[in-house]
This record gives structure tokens, sequence and C-alpha cells, in this order.
């Protein structure tokens, strides 16, 4: 048997700003949803993962301006990466959702170890309104 395993661990000092770089605002949330609903959606870069998000949770969070290929992933799978160009001054908004091709993995469980259980996406941001149904997740 082969088996496809990758491990997520979330870093205590999450993203390192560099001095005299131009900084963007990046807001990361996760819709709800069923399919995928008991697993955490760990959220990085570079297979550093910065931070877990649960059903109806978001992070916000300041970034260098540049270009960023942003990571998610469960526990357990492969990552999902987006391509992100910052501009300096912006805010870039990302949606974590649950990858519907997770669904076959309860017929043949092999796929599991073969998709990201999660896709990002960039969106436009929420407005106030609609950010008040998630729930701000916390520095830990």
């Amino acid at each position: 048997s082969v088996f496809f395993t990758g491990c997520a661990s979330v870093s205590t000092h999450p993203i390192k700003l560099t001095e005299g770089v131009p900084q963007a605002d990046l807001l990361v949330f996760r819709e709800p949803a069923f399919l995928a609903g008991g697993m955490g959606l760990y959220f990085g870069e570079s297979d550093k993962y910065f931070f877990v998000l649960d059903n109806s949770q978001y992070y916000r969070i300041k970034i260098n301006s540049g270009r960023h290929i942003f990571q998610a992933k469960a526990h357990a799978s492969p990552a999902f990466d987006l391509e992100v160009d910052a501009k300096a001054e912006s805010t870039i908004c990302i949606k974590g959702k649950a990858n519907p091709t997770v669904a076959g993995a309860v017929l043949i469980p092999f796929l599991g170890n073969m998709v990201s259980s999660f896709m990002l996406e960039q969106v436009d941001c929420p407005n106030d309104d609609a950010l008040k149904a998630y729930k701000l997740k916390e520095s830990s």
C-alpha cells in the first residue's frame, strides 16, 4: 500500500513583515459548509501555516506587498495554491471553501490523499454586514 500524507502545523510567529516594504491587509474567511465541516482550514504560504479557520471564521493580518502564493489544506491533505498580487495599501480578500471533489473520497477513500480538502479564491471584500455572519479568529 502507498500512503500520501502531509502534516501541517501552525507557526507561532505568522508572517514576517519586511522593513521598508509597503504593506497590504489580508482578510481570509471560510464559508460555512457541511462538507469538511469537522476539519480545520490551515492557511499559509511556502508550506508554513499561520492560522486555522473553522466554519464561519475570518482572520485579518498585514502582509508585505508583492506576489504571494498562499496555501490551504486540511491537516493531512495536499495543499491548494492561490497566487495573489498584493498591491501596497490595498486589502486582499480570500475565501476558503470545501473542495467538492472531496465528496468523492467517501466513495473512493484513496482520493482523500490526492486532492486538497479546501480551495481558495480571491474575491471582492465582504461589507461589514456580510462579515457579521462570521466570527473573528483570535490570534493564538
